[in-house]
């Protein structure tokens, strides 16, 4: 299996700063992306169930840069959605995260998404579960559906 990304530019919020603590939407769902896929809603469900994600920089596992302190999948529509994404009828995941300020990597990655505000960029890591035969299961517009 091979580990994909998607990534997110929306909405970011400095809840406290002396703390290191952002609140990002890191990804969207019920929309086509640039690669013709669609995260369809309630595919978090099961995941921030089972485990809470990591807070790498660049897409690296072993560079952890802080930790989630809480996430939640907002469904199309939820009122805590910013108006662009409930008028385009998407949904989102939604992430409080709290940089490690103790080690140079967590306060230059908490400094970096400050400094990009709303133009910061966050990714998800997934990897795909293939229905069988290594096909993807694609709706009837062809659009890979990653639930």
């Amino acid at each position: 299996m091979t580990t994909e990304f998607k990534t997110a530019k929306v909405e970011v919020k400095v809840l406290g700063q002396e703390e290191g603590i952002i609140e990002a939407i890191v990804s969207i769902t019920n929309i086509v992306d640039s690669v013709d896929d669609i995260i369809l809603p309630g595919a978090y469900t099961k995941t921030l169930a089972l485990r809470v994600p990591k807070i790498c920089w660049g897409h690296s596992w072993t560079n952890t840069v802080g930790k989630v302190i809480s996430a939640q999948e907002l469904m199309p529509g939820d009122p805590r959605l910013p108006a662009r994404l409930i008028a385009c009828g998407a949904g989102a995941l939604k992430v409080a995260m709290k940089f490690n300020l103790n080690t140079n990597a967590g306060r230059e990655a908490f400094e970096e998404v400050k400094f990009w505000g709303d133009d910061a960029e966050f990714s998800i890591g997934y990897d795909c579960i293939t229905p069988g035969a290594g096909q993807f299961k694609r709706n009837s517009r062809g659009q890979r559906e990653l639930s």
